[in-house]
């Protein structure tokens, strides 16, 4: 009984790309697949593989741009991010997986991307952190979601302490542009409750 384990590393494959990366519409930056429930790292690598080419004839035959961008995955004009989901889910299961049990989902959000005086520009409304939270819960809720990297920007301290409250029990929260690997701004975010992972680059410090 109980919980299947998990293998590590766990590989974060990313799939559609938005934001600042990529010509066109959608906010976030990185849709990824976690195959965590693959029972060693290269089953994990041979599922994604299958998602990613799954997912690649979904967007061909849907008349979507196939091209891959500069963060390694596809770049399509899609009417929502919800749509994104929808299609990852759609992929897992057309690769033969059961999505939530063989193959769940991640986001890196870079939330500062969109963020100005005070609000985020997401999907074409103008939020205040507690909105684009909400968004998130609402995904959390619907989609298997395990990880949230960056879902705000890399000041919004309060906006962070709101999220890592809300949703820090449920899914991974990591921190990349909020903590950029330096030890003062990680001693900051324990003591505030910010966050409940961060992402280690060597070369950021």
């Amino acid at each position: 009984g109980g919980k299947q384990a998990r293998v590590l590393p766990v590989p974060q494959m990313n799939v559609i790309n938005g934001g600042a990366h990529a010509n066109n519409n959608l906010d976030f930056q990185e849709f990824m697949i976690v195959p965590a429930g693959a029972p060693s790292f290269r089953e994990a690598l041979r599922m994604g593989a299958e998602v990613f080419q799954e997912l690649k004839r979904l967007l061909h035959d849907a008349k979507h741009s196939t091209a891959v961008g500069d963060e390694g995955g596809f770049a399509p004009n899609l009417s929502s991010h919800q749509e994104a989901l929808d299609l990852l889910m759609q992929a897992i299961r057309g690769a033969g997986y059961e999505p939530g049990k063989d193959v769940f989902l991640a986001l890196d959000v870079a939330a500062s991307e969109f963020f100005a005086n005070g609000l985020y520009e997401c999907e074409g409304k103008k939020l205040k952190a507690s909105e684009l939270i909400g968004l998130y819960e609402s995904f959390v809720a619907k989609y298997p979601i395990v990880s949230i990297e960056d879902p705000l920007a890399e000041d919004d301290w309060e906006g962070w302490a709101d999220a890592t409250a809300r949703l820090g029990k449920k899914i991974q929260i990591v921190g990349d542009d909020l903590f950029v690997t330096n030890p003062k701004r990680l001693e900051q975010g324990i003591e505030e409750n910010v966050a409940n992972a961060i992402l280690i680059k060597l070369y950021q410090i």
